[in-house]
């Protein structure tokens, strides 16, 4: 029997089109947005560099309770929605073109305003607010149903080639009981459902089931007991390790073992937002791929990757992929390193 490739994953739950080859498809196009309408933020009185919102975006603010948030608009806006999670908002000033607050909590938390904008009543623009609270620790974030988050992503291959991929949305559609949930991964440009993800309390994949992927990869892998690419609760300075099989059903698997260290709270900037997130460093290594093209079945994925705890979702990747055993002779088929962004959040 032909063995199907199972990648090891670019993030939590990335695409899985991307582990094994150099396909993928074509480049995405940039989401038309209202420049007329432009959000601008400051916090504590100081603008925040790189953070804008318009027409048709949706975009993260990271806060720490107690921090002032200032909105303002280039064109009159009415507020659709307000949701302020576990905070309470110490509103100080809200206009038109003017919203600041203080929002405080125990229990880190998200909030969200959503704008919708006069002057074009069929755009809104939204901002989630990432408040952390006093707690030390970080805990596993059980998403809503209708949550999404758009990534964009450019990979290299071996050969050196650049290879695009859509913007990928991943939209949350079922809780289950056990804590976990599922996930459709759609190709934005087609409006397209590549893969169907099951995850776990921790947001670790349980498995997928691909609808329109890489003919010769998994169509239906499973992870035991997970894909423990994130253990709880994370600290700063804490190391964790883990070791998984992921099973190709029916008969096929490999064995991934993990290294990793989270390495600091730090803010970071995507197109989506700017972020308080944890830095951490990812080590995963196969010795016995099921990719039948790799000499020794060995690779090893090194992977910086920024995870905002409040969100529950990674929001930047940066991914190298070696192959201590030897190169596979097809350079144009396999990859050498991967980024990934948040670029966009909608958040029910």
């Amino acid at each position: 029997m032909k063995l199907k490739y199972i990648p090891i994953a670019f993030l939590s739950a990335t695409l899985v089109a991307c582990g094994g080859g150099g396909g993928g498809g074509g480049p995405s196009t940039p989401a038309q947005v209202n420049t007329a309408f432009v959000l601008s933020a400051k916090v504590n009185g100081v603008a925040v560099p790189n953070f804008s919102v318009s027409a048709g975006e949706g975009k993260v603010l990271g806060l720490l309770t107690g921090e002032v948030v200032e909105l303002t608009a280039s064109s009159p806006y009415t507020i659709v929605r307000r949701d302020f999670g576990k905070a309470t908002a110490d509103v100080r000033a809200e206009t038109t073109s003017n919203f600041r607050a203080a929002f405080n909590t125990v229990d880190n938390t998200t909030a969200t305003l959503v704008f919708g904008i006069n002057n074009d009543p069929g755009k809104v623009a939204s901002v989630t607010f990432t408040i952390r609270g006093t707690s030390p620790n970080f805990n596993p974030v059980t998403p809503k149903v209708g949550d999404a988050f758009t990534y964009a992503e450019s990979d290299k291959t071996l050969a050196g080639n650049t290879v695009p991929f859509p913007d990928i949305n991943r939209v949350v559609t079922s809780l289950n009981p056990a804590g976990g949930w599922n996930e459709d991964y759609i190709d934005v440009p087609r409006n397209l459902v590549l893969t169907k993800v099951n995850l776990n309390a921790e947001g670790n994949r349980t498995g997928y089931q691909a609808t329109a992927n890489d003919p010769t990869g998994c169509k239906d892998a499973r992870y035991s007991p997970s894909e423990q690419l994130l253990i709880f609760p994370l600290q700063v300075n804490t190391p964790y390790q883990a070791q998984w099989t992921a099973s190709c059903l029916p008969n096929d698997s490999q064995t991934e073992t993990l290294t990793a260290s989270v390495l600091a709270y730090e803010k970071v900037t995507t197109r989506g937002g700017v972020f308080n997130a944890l830095r951490i460093n990812q080590v995963t290594k196969v010795t016995n791929s099921t990719n039948v093209g790799l000499p020794s079945r060995g690779y090893e994925q090194n992977v910086t990757v920024w995870f905002d705890p409040i969100l529950g979702r990674n929001v930047k990747y940066s991914g190298v992929r070696t192959y201590p055993g030897g190169e596979p002779s097809d350079k144009g088929s396999f990859l050498s390193e991967t980024n990934i962004e948040l670029i966009k959040t909608v958040k029910n």
